[in-house]
């Protein structure tokens, strides 16, 4: 008889725009040009996104993982858009930003949703809410899927 094997598949990025795959073995794939800042992964609608910061220009972009290359989606246009928290909820991903912007991606298009006066510091999802965190600060927002609600914790 056949049995399948099963392993997890492990990506590994560098701070200066590296990516590895580890599978069960670690395997360069590429570099990001000009990218030297990878701060975040994650996975939604079965591909890797791609966060970056390039702190020369104080911009953030997303790039989607596309087998031997990094696909550029979208580069965030304001100051301060390093992106701080990523979360998947209701079938859409959201990117908290350093200068208080949350915005979402569908698999389509990205749309700003809103700004906080707060620096976000950390996105975090379940079946009910996005959940956002401030650093600094006694506060936090919820949002259902249609608005936002801060709460204050202090």
């Amino acid at each position: 008889s056949v049995e399948p094997s099963v392993f997890e598949v492990v990506y590994l990025s560098t701070t200066n725009g590296k990516m590895y795959i580890l599978e069960p073995f670690a395997r360069f794939l590429y570099q990001i040009e000009n990218e030297p800042y990878i701060t975040k992964l994650i996975e939604f609608n079965d591909a890797i996104y791609i966060c970056t910061y390039r702190s020369s220009i104080d911009q953030s972009r997303v790039y989607r993982h596309d087998v031997s290359v990094a696909t550029l989606l979208e580069t965030f246009p304001n100051d301060l858009s390093e992106v701080l928290g990523v979360a998947v909820y209701d079938g859409d991903l959201y990117f908290g930003l350093k200068n208080g912007e949350v915005w979402k991606y569908n698999g389509f298009v990205f749309s700003r949703l809103t700004t906080f006066s707060d620096t976000i510091k950390t996105l975090y999802a379940d079946r009910d809410y996005l959940y956002i965190g401030f650093q600094n600060s006694q506060s936090f927002a919820l949002y259902n899927g249609s608005t936002f609600t801060t709460l204050d914790v202090g």
